[in-house]
Parts: C-alpha cells; sequence; structure tokens
C-alpha cells in the first residue's frame, strides 16, 4: 500500500493546527484602555497606558495657589530639604554647598529648585531650622538608645503613655526647646486653608507617583510623634491649653492628609495621626482641673474637623492601583522597591525566556467585574458611606474570593511554563487576578479604619460632653439622653453600626465611674474590650 504524502497524513495536519494556536497565543492583542478598564481614559502615555502622575496634576496641583494659603510653603521655607527626608544629602552636604555640591547639585536644581517656585520660596534663602531634628533621630544623636531599646520606641512609650516632668528627662527637655519652634510653625501651617506640595515628574515615564510622595508624608509622622513627646510634657506642666493646641495640630494634619492625599498611603499617615491625638486626648480629658470654657472650646472644635468621608478622592485614585500594577509589574518590571521576589508570578514571568504578552483590556475587565460585583462604586454617593456594615460584608466576600485566589495563584506559579502556551485572554485573565490579589488588600484595611478614627471621635466628643454635664450637675448623667437637648442635639449614632447609639453604662464596676463605647469593626457588643484579642472581639472604649 502506497503511503500518503505527509501533508495528507491528519497527524502533521493536527500539529500545524497546534502550532499555529500556540503562535497565535504569543501575539498581544491591540492595547485598548477606556473607562471601563482604568478608571480613566486621558492623558495617555505613547504606549497607550493611562498616564497617572498626569491625572494626579491635574486633580491637585490647582490646589497649590495661592502660595500664601498653602501651609507648605511655610514648612519648605523653613525646613528645607528636611521636611523632604533627603536625609543622605542633609546630612553629608551643608546647606551652602548645596548648589555646588557634585553629590546635590542635580537634585537641587531639578526638583528643590522647582519646588519653591510652586511654593513662592526663594529657593536660595538658607532655611531656618535646615538642621532641625525629630524625636528618633535626636535618640540617635545623643546615644540614648541601650541594648533593651536600640530604636528609642520604649523611651518615646513611656513618654507618651503619661504627663511627665521635664526635670526628669534633660535630654528631652533640651531638645523640646530646641524643636518648639519647628513644632509651633507646623501647628501654623496645618491650619492653613491647603497643606499640598508640588511634586516633580519622576524621571522614569513609568516610576510609581508612590516613590514621589513617601518622602513627604514620611516627614509628617515626624511631626506628630514630636507632638505627643510635648503634649505629654506640657500636660506635665500644666499647661492644658497648649497641649489641646497639640492635639487639634495633629487632627487638622489627619484631616488634610484625608482631603489633600490621592493615595491612601497619604490617608493611612493621616489615620496614625488622629489614633495618637484620640490617644493623647484621653490622658488630657482624665486630667483635673478642667474648666466649663476649655470643655466647651474642645467640644466645638472637635464637632467642626470635617468627617473622614472626605477620602472619597483618595479611594478614588486608589482603585487605578491594580491597573498600575499591571502596566509597571509586566511592562516595566525592572522597578525596585522591594516588592518583587521569586515566588511572585509577574518576576516569574519575567525570568521565563519567552515572551509572554497580554492585553491589558481583557485583564482589566478582569478587575472591573470583581468592584462591580462587589458595588465598590465610589461615584454613586448611595453606595460610598464608609461606615456602613453592608460594606463590609461585601469585603469579606471580596477577601475570601482573594484568599481562593491566592491558593489558584500558588498553582499557577508552579505551572506558569505552562502559560506560555495559553491564549492572550488566559494569561491576561491571570494578570488581572494576580494585580486584583496585590491590590485589593489596602482598600479592604481603610474602610476599617475609617470606622475607627469616626468611632473614636464620636466618643471623645461624648466624653467632653459627659464631663461637661458633670461640671454642672455634680455628677455623671444616668444615660446619654440627659445631654439632650441642652449639650447636644440628638445622642450620636455608633460609626460602626449605624443602627444604635452608643453605648454608655454608669458605674460598670468599683473602680469605673462610667464606660462609653463603640462597637468597633466587627459591629457587636463586646463589653467595652479595649484591645483586640485572638476572638477579634474590640470596641473603642473611653472609661472614667
Amino acid at each position: 500500500m502506497q503511503k500518503k504524502p505527509f501533508y495528507r497524513q491528519r497527524r502533521y495536519w493536527i500539529a500545524a493546527i497546534v502550532l499555529l494556536i500556540v503562535c497565535i497565543g504569543q501575539v498581544p492583542m491591540p492595547l485598548r484602555v477606556s473607562k471601563e478598564t482604568s478608571g480613566i481614559d486621558s492623558p495617555i502615555c505613547p504606549d497607550g497606558t493611562p498616564d497617572y502622575f498626569a491625572v494626579y496634576e491635574q486633580t491637585y496641583i490647582d490646589k497649590l495657589l495661592p502660595a500664601e494659603d498653602n501651609g507648605m510653603s511655610l514648612i519648605v521655607a523653613a525646613l528645607g530639604p528636611k521636611v523632604l527626608e533627603q536625609a543622605a544629602l542633609a546630612k553629608e552636604v551643608p546647606w551652602e554647598q548645596m548648589p555646588t555640591n557634585e553629590q546635590s547639585k542635580d537634585w537641587f536644581i531639578t526638583y528643590y529648585v522647582p519646588l519653591c517656585e510652586h511654593l513662592g520660596i526663594d529657593p536660595y534663602t538658607k532655611p531656618h531650622y535646615y538642621h532641625t531634628a525629630g524625636f528618633y533621630t535626636m535618640f540617635k544623636e545623643k546615644k540614648l538608645d541601650s541594648k533593651e531599646d536600640p530604636d528609642g520606641n520604649q523611651l518615646y512609650n513611656k513618654l507618651v503613655s503619661a504627663p511627665f516632668e521635664k526635670t526628669d528627662y534633660l535630654e528631652v527637655a533640651q531638645w523640646l526647646n530646641e524643636r518648639n519652634p519647628v513644632l509651633d510653625l507646623f501647628g501654623t501651617a496645618v491650619r492653613k486653608t491647603n497643606y499640598v506640595c508640588w511634586h516633580q515628574r519622576p524621571q522614569k515615564e513609568k516610576s510609581f507617583v508612590y516613590a514621589v510622595l513617601l518622602p513627604e508624608m514620611q516627614a509628617q509622622r515626624e511631626f506628630f510623634h514630636d507632638l505627643r513627646v510635648r503634649i505629654a510634657a506640657r500636660l506635665g506642666s500644666g499647661d492644658i491649653d497648649g497641649a489641646w493646641y497639640d492635639i487639634m495640630s495633629m487632627l487638622y494634619l489627619s484631616r488634610k492628609h484625608y482631603i489633600h492625599q490621592p493615595f491612601l498611603v497619604g490617608s493611612l499617615i493621616g489615620f496614625a495621626a488622629e489614633t495618637q491625638a484620640y490617644e493623647a486626648l484621653d490622658i488630657l480629658l482624665h486630667q483635673n482641673g478642667l474648666s466649663q470654657a476649655q470643655l466647651t472650646r474642645f467640644a466645638a472644635e472637635l464637632s467642626a474637623l470635617p468627617r473622614a468621608d472626605a477620602l472619597r478622592e483618595a479611594v478614588r485614585m486608589e482603585l487605578l492601583l491594580p491597573y498600575m500594577i499591571l502596566v509597571h509589574r509586566h511592562y516595566y518590571h525592572n522597578y525596585g522597591g522591594g516588592v518583587l521576589s521569586p515566588r511572585n508570578p509577574f518576576e516569574r514571568m519575567m525570568l521565563m525566556p519567552l515572551e509572554m504578552p497580554i492585553d491589558l483590556n481583557i485583564a482589566g475587565k478582569q478587575i472591573t467585574s470583581f468592584y462591580r460585583q462587589h458595588r465598590i462604586d465610589v461615584n454613586n454617593d448611595t453606595d460610598f458611606p464608609l461606615d456602613v456594615r453592608t460594606l463590609q460584608e461585601r469585603y469579606r466576600t471580596a477577601s475570601t474570593q482573594l484568599e481562593r485566589k491566592e491558593e489558584y495563584m500558588e498553582k499557577m506559579t508552579a505551572y506558569l511554563p505552562l502559560l506560555a502556551l495559553s491564549s492572550v485572554r488566559i494569561r491576561s485573565q491571570v494578570c488581572g487576578d494576580i494585580a486584583l490579589f496585590e491590590g485589593s488588600p489596602a482598600l479592604g484595611a481603610v474602610y476599617q479604619v475609617v470606622q475607627r478614627v469616626n468611632a473614636r471621635l464620636e466618643v471623645m466628643r461624648l466624653a467632653i460632653l459627659i464631663e461637661r454635664y458633670k461640671l454642672d450637675t455634680g455628677s455623671y448623667p444616668q444615660s446619654l439622653d440627659k445631654l439632650v437637648p441642652k449639650y447636644i442635639d440628638a445622642v450620636p449614632f455608633d460609626p460602626c453600626t449605624r443602627q444604635n447609639t452608643l453605648t454608655y453604662k454608669l458605674k460598670p464596676s468599683a473602680d469605673t465611674a462610667y464606660l462609653l463605647y463603640s462597637f468597633g469593626p466587627n459591629g457587636t457588643d463586646d463589653g467595652g474590650i479595649e484591645h483586640t484579642d485572638r476572638s477579634g472581639k474590640s470596641d473603642f472604649v473611653f472609661k472614667r
């Protein structure tokens, strides 16, 4: 029997078809960007991806002007590069040499000069407090560390836990005397209308905006740590009004971050400041000798603070994070930052000898479908109360799905070579899942933090009103209804539930005059448990 030519044999045709499918699978579909997949559709970079830094500039650059209303102008003029955490430059190069020194001149000319021009500052005028040091820097410089306390955390926690006498900590008292002008200036700055720092576009076109924003944000942490120490020192000397001024400075800082920082990392800095402010306020309210006038003023100023719902824009911008991960990790995988590891599927893809193209539009739809499924829509006013329990339930469901995705990703990492043989669609969907898994946890965390600060604000505000009632009547109220209508129009709802009021218990134990608390993130009454334990129980508590 005569053998068929190879081109008429079925197995060769099957092999050819499989080879053709594999080759087609390696060709990426045209890159398309739309609001459906990225949240923004302009401006666009030359490669067709969204220009995230331009979006940031367009949204926030107008808040820089006029310069006299921007507190950051005062800070940069007084502190210079120190406020930007340019530690190496600030320590190694004298101010007078910065414009000409080989190490610093490029940064000085390309970044510091334009920054000062945007803020209405003369860049060649030496800042007043160029060499100022924060608490932790002072701790190292004065060599106060020991084997038991190498980082200064133990000393810091001891100083802020209760009022202290300056004579008991002479080195700290000396540092405070040097730091006072800077902290006074900071208090003035955060009370300005705006508190925004201009940022130069990264030299690398695809550098994360975070890399530009983080240095300034890190410097803000120094301020509120220093204020905590000064508050404790002021309370130790009986300066109630001075301590309250510093507490409000921290709260103004937190709200400026909510309103003026477009990313959750900035908001989280604000949350940290606010948490420390309420810890300091708790200590202040336990001081003796508070007057009716002081308590009235304290309650009014707390009530005037904008609520954390001003996070809307920050959350909207943060929803872009998974798309930014897709763009930067896949097309610009040489970006550092310590976020990639051998187990990371993106890095494993980059190590593959065969390029594995993806379609960002397909990957983007994978992300968008997740957000739509859980109704995470910051453009819908009726669906964006950050303290509503139903949103927590959505995120619990989403987190469960993401945990399942994590197991899936681990399996995919082990079999990544097979992705080289898969279609662009499959690879794109996998990349969308990976980016979603890496970018979404911050969103779930921030909703709980927002609830925490809003709940603490309501608890502390109500505690002040209870103290006012005590000054007027000589005893604490039998219930919160006794505060209505003289001290408050209505008993506030618990921000963590929105279904019941804050919980108040008079004389719950022999050593407690009263207990006031919010149910906390789990939305259940845990009886006033103050600290989270392994069971997840934790209420937000003030007790007298």
